[in-house]
């Protein structure tokens, strides 16, 4: 299960958030840019205030900082930002 929270300003366009994933007898983890929550947050604001664009800042209480870009385009959000590597592997079949 995962709870995003999310502060919104939608006249200023900007948005700083937490994600949290959560399962019963584990340890709570957070994630520092949530994608797949970025684009439904802009639909619904879109829809509910016509807000056109969105900065989302998260990350920022891990340590692990970053920033999510989300527009509305046509008849649907796009959402974009930069990415780090922080492994890499092989996988054998």
């Amino acid at each position: 299960m995962c709870a995003f929270l999310a502060v919104c300003d939608p006249a200023a366009g900007t948005v700083a958030a937490r994600s949290f994933f959560l399962s019963p007898g584990s340890r709570v983890s957070e994630d520092p840019a949530t994608g797949s929550a970025a684009g439904p947050l802009m639909a619904y604001l879109h829809q509910r205030t016509g807000a056109m664009a969105l900065t989302i800042d998260q990350g920022v209480q891990m340590g692990r900082p970053s920033r999510l870009e989300a527009s509305w385009e046509g008849d649907r959000p796009r959402v974009g930002g930069s990415t780090v590597i922080l492994s890499a592997g092989t996988l054998h079949l």
